[in-house]
């Protein structure tokens, strides 16, 4: 599910009894059981991959791929959403960032699109914005790992955080030879482009 963190709610000091009792390992006669991990905690946020309009939303874990797809007007769409568990979201907007290579290569902020809020079982709400736009050529982070991270502001002023590092596909797969550029300037940081192979005789 990534990582997720909560802001602003309280934290039992771990002591050396629940210590003991969550991931208790029993060894006897050569064989060892583990305790359950038990339920998802309480007021959680989960990015996933979704569809604007619907409650649908497969959770994403890290390393797991997301497809960049072509959106209208030859948008660049990375279709990504949020689930949040026991807590009702605010009005105002979530907001994803994606980053590659340590640069800024998708998000909402900067395009201000709708999202819908639909309810896919009590006390759950999956968000889905109109689009996550990628600002960066394709050439630039297909086939590249990339850092998601999201926000939510829930209606009685907590902040749900959450964040997973995915591989940016190339359709829906990575092939032996990405995407090329052809020049380093296509990306906003030299170092991401890769730059296709001089035509022969060129």
């Amino acid at each position: 599910m990534g990582h997720v963190v909560r802001v602003g709610a309280r934290r039992a000091l771990p002591g050396a009894a629940a210590a003991l009792a969550i991931g208790l390992i029993v060894v006897g006669c050569g064989a060892s059981t583990v305790a359950d991990p038990g339920p998802v905690p309480s007021e959680t946020l989960e990015i996933g991959v979704g569809e604007y309009g619907s409650s649908a939303l497969s959770p994403l874990a890290d390393g797991d791929p997301v497809a960049i797809v072509l959106g209208p007007e030859a948008l660049l769409l990375l279709p990504l959403a949020l689930r949040v568990r026991d807590a009702t979201p605010a009005e105002s907007d979530p907001t994803i960032t994606v980053t590659a290579m340590g640069t800024f290569v998708a998000g909402t902020h900067k395009h201000h699109f709708p999202w819908t809020r639909e309810s896919d079982s009590p006390g759950t709400w999956v968000l889905a914005p109109r689009a996550v736009v990628q600002d960066v050529d394709y050439c630039c982070v297909a086939c590249r790992d990339a850092l998601v991270e999201a926000s939510v502001e829930t209606e009685y002023g907590g902040l749900l955080r959450a964040s997973v590092r995915v591989l940016l596909t190339y359709r829906t797969y990575c092939p032996e030879a990405p995407p090329c550029c052809r020049s380093a300037d296509d990306c906003p940081d030299p170092a991401m482009a890769r730059l296709c192979e001089p035509a022969p005789g060129g």
